[in-house]
Formats: C-alpha cells, sequence, structure tokens
C-alpha cells in the first residue's frame, strides 16, 4: 500500500508530465486539468512574444483557465504598461503561464531562457489597494483557484517595498499554486507561500514547489530563498506545502514557516530530497511569532507547524548572532519578540528522515519558547511564552541542541521532546 508522501509524489511526476507537455510546441485541440477538484477543458495555450502581450493576455478575465506560452525572451515589468496592477503579473483564476523548455539541456539550468524582469518596478508597485489586501506584495501574484508557474527566470525588485518575487496572496479561499523548474533571483524573499490579513481569514491554500532554483535573494530585511507564512491577522488559516529537488542557496535565510500574529493557524510542509547550500540559516521555523510591532496587545497561540523532510541536504549554513548560535536549523514553538507572555500553547513538529548534513553543521536547535531581548541584549528582558510543545525526531546522526525555554527564562510549562525517527515505509 502506498503511503500518501509516496501519492504526493506520484501526482507531482504526473503534474510534470503534463507542464512539459504545455510548454512544448505539440498541436492538440484541447487540454484536461482540474479546477476545484473538477475535470474541465480549456482551449489552446496562448502564445506570447513581447511583455505588452504578455499583460494584454494575463489581465484579460476571459482568459481565466487559459494557458499563456512565452516565447524565449525578456520581458519587463512596467507600471506605465499595466496601470490596473502597477506593472504586477496577477493571474486570473485557474490561469497558468509556462516558459520555453530547451530540451536539449540537461538537468537544473541556472536560468531559464523566458525571462520575467521585475527589476524597474517602481516601491508604488508593490502596495496593492482595495479591502482585505496585504500592505505589499511582489512582482507575480498568483492564489486564484489553481494556478501554475513553470520554466521561467524571474528577476526580482531591489526595493524594500517589493516584498517578494512571486506572492500567493490573490483574493480566493482555497488556492492551489505549483510552482516548478523555476530560478528566483535578486529579490527580498525569492517564493512567498502565505494567508496574510483579512483576505486570508479561514484560507486553506496548497502548494507544490518543485525543481526550482532560489538563488542570491539578497534584498534587505527578507533575505530568503522561500517563506512559508499565516502572517497579520490571518487566524484561521491553512497552508500544505509539498516541495521537492529544490535548490536554494546564496541568501542568509533558505526558508523560514512562520504563524506571525496569527491564531489557530496551520503550516504543514513536506520536503522531499530539497537542498540548501551557502547560506547563514538553511531553515527558520516560528510556530507561533508574536510581534511587536503589530498587534501589541494580541497573544498569538494554537498554531502548528509540521515540517517533514525526506533526504534533505543541508550545506555550510551557520548564523552567530550577538552570542547565539541559529545553527542550520533553528526552530522555535513559541516566539516573542520584546514583549513577554504572547506566545502560547504552539506546537511544533519536526523529523528529518535520512538528512545529509555536512560535517561539521550537522546540528538543529530548538526552544519550547523563547523571547528575543534575552538573546538580543534588548532592554526589556522578560519571560517567554506559555505551554508551548516541541516534539523532534531525527536520525542520520544528527545532534540535537534544545531547551524547554530560552537561557535566561524558566520553563512556565514549555517542553521539547527529542527522539529518533519512527520508520515510514512499508517493505
Amino acid at each position: 500500500m502506498k503511503t500518501r508522501f509516496q501519492i504526493t509524489i506520484i501526482r507531482m511526476l504526473a503534474l510534470l508530465v503534463s507542464i512539459t507537455f504545455l510548454a512544448s510546441k505539440s498541436n492538440r485541440a484541447e487540454i484536461l486539468y482540474h479546477s476545484d477538484g473538477v475535470l474541465v477543458k480549456t482551449r489552446m495555450p496562448i502564445d506570447v512574444t513581447n511583455v505588452d502581450d504578455l499583460y494584454k493576455e494575463v489581465n484579460n478575465p476571459v482568459n481565466a483557465g487559459a494557458i499563456i506560452r512565452l516565447a524565449p525572451g525578456k520581458y519587463e515589468l512596467n507600471e506605465v504598461k499595466s496601470p490596473a496592477t502597477a506593472g504586477r503579473l496577477e493571474f486570473q483564476k485557474d490561469m497558468s503561464i509556462i516558459g520555453y523548455v530547451d530540451f536539449s539541456i540537461a538537468g537544473q539550468p541556472e536560468n531559464r531562457p523566458s525571462i520575467i524582469d521585475g527589476s524597474k518596478l517602481l516601491k508604488t508597485s508593490f502596495k496593492p489597494t482595495g479591502a482585505g489586501q496585504p500592505g505589499k506584495t511582489g512582482c507575480i501574484r498568483m492564489g486564484r483557484g489553481h494556478n501554475v508557474l513553470s520554466f521561467i527566470t524571474l528577476i526580482g525588485n531591489p526595493n524594500t517595498e517589493a516584498l517578494s518575487g512571486i506572492d500567493t496572496d490573490l483574493d480566493y479561499k482555497n488556492p492551489v499554486v505549483e510552482i516548478s523548474h523555476c530560478v528566483v533571483m535578486n529579490c527580498q524573499q525569492g517564493i512567498d507561500i502565505r494567508n496574510v490579513a483579512a483576505n486570508g481569514v479561514n484560507r486553506k491554500l496548497t502548494a507544490f514547489i518543485y525543481h526550482n532554483v532560489l538563488k542570491e535573494n539578497l534584498v534587505q530585511i527578507g533575505q530568503q530563498g522561500l517563506s512559508i507564512q499565516n502572517s497579520n491577522g490571518a487566524d484561521h488559516a491553512k497552508i500544505k506545502v509539498f516541495m521537492s529537488h529544490n535548490q536554494i542557496y546564496g541568501s542568509p535565510r533558505g526558508m523560514r514557516i512562520m504563524n506571525l500574529n496569527v491564531i489557530h493557524d496551520t503550516i504543514e510542509v513536506i520536503s522531499n530530497g530539497d537542498r540548501f547550500d551557502n547560506q547563514q540559516t538553511a531553515i527558520i521555523i516560528w510556530t507561533g511569532q508574536h510581534d511587536s510591532d503589530v498587534a501589541e496587545s494580541r497573544i498569538v497561540s494554537e498554531n502548528y507547524v509540521s515540517f517533514i523532510s525526506y533526504n534533505i541536504h543541508i550545506g555550510q549554513n551557520i548564523l552567530v548572532k550577538d552570542g547565539l548560535v541559529y545553527g542550520p536549523v533553528f526552530a522555535v514553538a513559541g516566539n516573542t519578540k520584546f514583549l513577554p507572555e504572547k506566545s502560547n500553547n504552539n506546537t511544533l513538529h519536526l523529523s528529518f528522515y535520512s538528512p545529509d548534513f555536512e560535517k561539521n553543521f550537522s546540528k538543529i536547535y530548538v526552544f519550547g519558547a523563547r523571547n528575543e531581548t534575552n538573546v538580543m541584549g534588548g532592554s526589556n528582558t522578560g519571560l517567554a511564552g506559555k505551554f508551548n510543545k516541541a516534539f523532534v525526531c531525527v536520525d542520520g546522526g544528527v545532534k540535537v541542541k534544545s531547551a524547554d525555554s530560552d537561557i535566561s527564562v524558566p520553563g512556565h510549562g514549555n517542553v521539547v521532546s527529542v527522539g529518533k525517527c519512527l520508520p515510514v515505509f512499508k517493505k
């Protein structure tokens, strides 16, 4: 009997076959795909060769369900050419954008020949208007129905107002996004999988992220390849991510997973064969994160994160900040920033099956609760949260350094439990 993980991988491989077909120059009459669980038909792909036609086709609501196929070349985003979206590319419902595939190139190339360049957009391009919208967003916005983005290179924007290269924050309650075979670089956050603000309340987001290269995302503040988050009032939201064989490198942080200023939110991530190299910290997880700059009176509580990895590679990733070694993987169940006891009753599950950590970097740091001012030398040293729990299982010789609460704070019911991973696959 196949496990749920095996079934997921089979579905991802089937999707890859279908995307490769869409990107090819075959001449079929119609294509089948799923929308909200219903098998439907769509017309032939729409071929695009320049940025004017790209905006024309993507911005047309009639093209809901369409497949936009990009020829090789550079597509420079420009707010003048698309004033309705301030220059951003915003997917219609069930829309796919597929770049050119060069079948003569073996493996995962460092660049794709269909290049979307968001570097010239103004900072005002990243502030969407309307009720329930986030304060900032990315060059490309997905998350309406079932959206697919594949075989493109994305060059991000150097402005700090540009939150990400690719964001999933369009207003739709139960979206599915698939991002594969893309190269994303020069962003604050390469890919941002998130539910956010009022539009994110009760939203269920599913994401498939595989065979991407996320590199050198060095714009200030974020500086990470992949972000997965429920944030800033998106209560009772859920995110499921299936990621496989991504290469993430050259940024201070490889991936960040967090529930920020929210209540009763869930994030579940399954990773298979992903690689993290040449970063300060490969993976940071904040199951419940209270940020004093937002919602100071709110208690962040009842949040859950599950991260299960198979055959993950962690290269030379280490961060030392104010005397604290963050380590290749740094995870906290309840994290408070400045104010005491604002992150309570959060639960974290971490599982690492057959991990490949490079020598001298084989450590995972886990806290039940933590108050950042105690660690960073702030003046408002106070108590961390209460009743936060972290459960960690690791095999393959990776060491776990853990504490129920950070060094200078008593326990208050916070717990970290560490053990070996049990076998998953049946023979």
